[in-house]
């Protein structure tokens, strides 16, 4: 396109031939056309008319500006015209110079043609690295544009450190690390896995390895314990220790061969807690076997006492029975009653009947709900109190060998359980048990000390011995278990019973004079103030409580108290008078012989005991609790009084020590029968107080 001047076309010359459009954003004025001279710098107000059109040359429209007024002199070289304010688009300028010469510029593209933002140059150099590297997504400042030259910031401080920072970067461990195809190396990971330190271990359950070291972790350490099983060292290891050891620390045979494997494979490789108990247990000789005959000794014996206690009081129970003078009085009630209720019918005429029966009489109730055992008990305890009195007593262990207890039920309803405390049954089984233990641990005892050659080894000194009281000890128990077991087959066949357990034979008779349902039924107050008391904290029955529980008797809570009462009163008192006794003893144990001997001579010139302080105890004797120390009184009659105040036993010992010196003679043991008749006895004679 060509722009005309003033004077037309024809007045337009090379230097107006279309100047080349610039491709970059226009910031900077376009080339002079070849072979012209650069056009002069505008003046002020066309820079300004120029810059306010700049904007509108960067905008693309669609269509195309009118023609602007034709540019004049200098100022139209290499331009075209100024596009109109209103236009959307800019107008096209004319050619380029060079294309209207026949060829493009010389230089225009080093000046600033294609591409070229005429911006600042970047400071920093360009990097071009080995691959492709992950980018780091931030935002660009460029010295010049966001970081101003004159502007005070950290990067201007940078810029002056930059280059130093690039000579340290290592390129290579950047492209190898952070590049978009890096790969993390396997060598390395290895390498980890070698550092870490490896433990042996054999027991690889977790569950069963955090139950192992949580018991061994409570013994002392392995070394310790290994000697101790050696020696055999009961303060060191508990028996619960021993147990615990026993079940986590010592190795099965395949356990054992499997550890010296894997020590061999990893010689200096550490074991791991369980591990190094069962190696060093699994090192000594017969370990297991040694520990279980350690055990076994150590543990009989709180076994071997329970049961035979329990035994005896079974047969204190077999023997209440067999002893009971009173119980064909109860059971001549029960079969008089019975033949009335089956008169007229082939059971009536009965000469006994069968055990079983006692437990089936709450079934046959009267019109108002009462059954039979409550006419049955009304005659036996108020018509025949004396033998009913008895016949309590009598079968007292087996009313204790009962627990009775009130319990709730899942719904919440309260109920009565009774069990008893003893059943032969059970412990003729763990007696039998326990004996068959022993002669296990015997056999494994006697083996052992065939392989043992030290003759100062501890298991070869103690075992033997121990084992032999054990034997003596068991074959007691098993003697008394033998015994309780013909005893109480005697007691069924003389109640004509075939077979009974005795859980069951003492229930009988407890359900039959103490029914639960007569607890439970009671109004609260009587339950809780006297019958829970009574029946259901193991406390002796009497026939009074009988009473109170079938209704024949008021009951009376302060009766319950003061029953209790006395007996904690009287095992108090008796100990405080014990303790008196023995101090009074002692005081007057070195100088009794004097006492005696003076005592005896004032008595035979006398006749007649005087006081023991002679002049200067004033020839009597205050009461007790009254009075002052006086010197005359010596320390033993001084003692005397109060060791005699609680118990009437006091005046004999006083007697018999009287007469224990040779010198006191018999006129001693004389003043000393007077003193004990005295109004304080053991302190009222001369005698009688020194010997005291």
């Amino acid at each position: 396109r060509v722009c005309l001047g003033k004077d037309g076309p024809e007045s337009a010359g090379p230097t107006a031939a279309a100047v080349p459009k610039p491709k970059g954003k226009g910031k900077g004025p376009p080339p002079p056309p070849p072979g012209a001279k650069a056009a002069p710098a505008p003046a002020p107000e066309e820079s300004t008319a120029e810059a306010a059109t700049a904007p509108a040359a960067k905008a693309k429209g669609p269509g195309k500006g009118p023609k602007g007024p034709p540019a004049t002199g200098a100022k139209a070289a290499g331009k075209g015209p100024p596009p109109p304010s209103g236009g959307k688009g800019p107008g096209k300028a004319g050619p380029p110079p060079g294309k209207a010469a026949g060829g493009k510029a010389a230089g225009g593209k080093a000046a600033g043609g294609k591409g070229a933002k005429g911006g600042p140059e970047p400071s920093k150099p360009k990097v071009a690295p080995a691959k492709s590297m992950k980018p780091i997504w931030w935002t660009k400042m460029t010295l010049g544009v966001q970081i101003k030259a004159d502007e005070c910031c950290v990067w201007q401080d940078v810029e002056k450190l930059y280059s130093d920072a690039v000579a340290l970067l290592p390129e290579e461990e950047l492209a190898n690390r952070f590049s978009k195809t890096a790969i993390a190396p396997k060598a390395k990971a290895k390498a980890e896995k070698k550092e870490e330190v490896k433990i042996i271990r054999i027991i690889t359950d977790p569950q069963v390895v955090v139950g192992k070291e949580a018991s061994l972790k409570k013994l002392p350490g392995p070394q310790e314990v290994a000697k101790a099983l050696e020696e055999l060292n009961d303060e060191l290891l508990t028996v619960d220790n021993l147990v615990s050891l026993r079940d986590n620390g010592c190795p099965s045979p395949a356990q054992m061969k499997e550890l010296a494997e894997a020590k061999q494979k990893e010689p200096l490789a550490p074991l791991a807690l369980p591990e190094q108990y069962m190696w060093v247990i699994g090192n000594m000789p017969a370990y297991q076997q040694r520990l279980d005959c350690w055990i076994f000794i150590r543990s009989y014996k709180e076994r071997q006492v329970s049961y035979q206690d329990a035994l005896n009081d079974f047969l204190e129970v077999v023997k209440c029975f067999e002893d009971s003078e009173n119980l064909p009085h109860l059971l001549g009630v029960i079969l008089a009653v019975g033949n009335y209720l089956n008169g007229g019918t082939n059971r009536g005429q009965a000469d006994g009947f069968d055990l079983e029966t006692l437990g089936k009489l709450d079934g046959i109730k009267d019109a108002e709900g009462k059954d039979i055992r409550q006419l049955i008990l009304d005659i036996f305890l108020n018509k025949m109190n004396k033998q009913a009195t008895l016949f309590v007593d009598e079968l007292d262990p087996c009313f204790r060998n009962v627990n009775r207890r009130i319990n709730k039920d899942s719904d919440g309803t309260e109920k009565l359980d009774k069990s008893a405390r003893i059943c032969f049954e059970d412990f003729d089984l763990v007696v039998g048990v326990l004996h068959n233990e022993f002669t296990e641990k015997f056999e494994t005892m006697t083996t052992i000390l065939g392989y043992i050659d030290d003759p100062a080894d501890s298991f070869k000194l103690r075992m033997p011995g121990q084992f032999a009281a054990a034997k003596e000890s068991l074959e007691a128990l098993v003697t008394t278990k033998d015994d309780a077991k013909k005893k109480y087959g005697e007691l069924l066949a003389y109640m004509k019973v075939a077979a009974m357990k005795s859980s069951d034979f003492c229930l009988l008779w407890d359900n039959l004079l103490v029914p639960p349902n007569l607890i439970l039924n009671a109004d609260a107050k009587t339950r809780k103030e006297v019958l829970v008391p009574t029946f259901c904290q193991n406390r002796p029955i009497s026939v009074d409580d009988l009473l109170v529980l079938w209704q024949f008797k008021e009951p009376d809570p302060k009766a319950v108290a003061k029953r209790r009462a006395p007996k904690r009163k009287a095992r108090k008192e008796n100990r405080r008078f014990s303790q008196r006794q023995r101090d009074a003893q002692e005081a007057a144990a070195g100088k009794l012989a004097e006492q005696a001997a003076a005592a005896a001579a004032g008595a035979a010139a006398d006749g007649v005991a005087p006081a023991a302080g002679g002049k200067k105890g004033g020839g009597k004797l205050p009461p007790p609790g009254k009075g002052k120390k006086g010197p005359g009184l010596p320390p033993a009659a001084a003692a005397a009084p109060a060791a005699a105040e609680g118990a009437a036993s006091a005046p004999e010992s006083a007697a018999e020590a009287a007469a224990a010196p040779e010198q006191a003679g018999a006129t001693a043991a004389a003043a000393a029968a007077d003193g004990a008749a005295g109004p304080f006895p053991g302190a009222a004679g001369g005698a009688g107080a020194g010997a005291a």
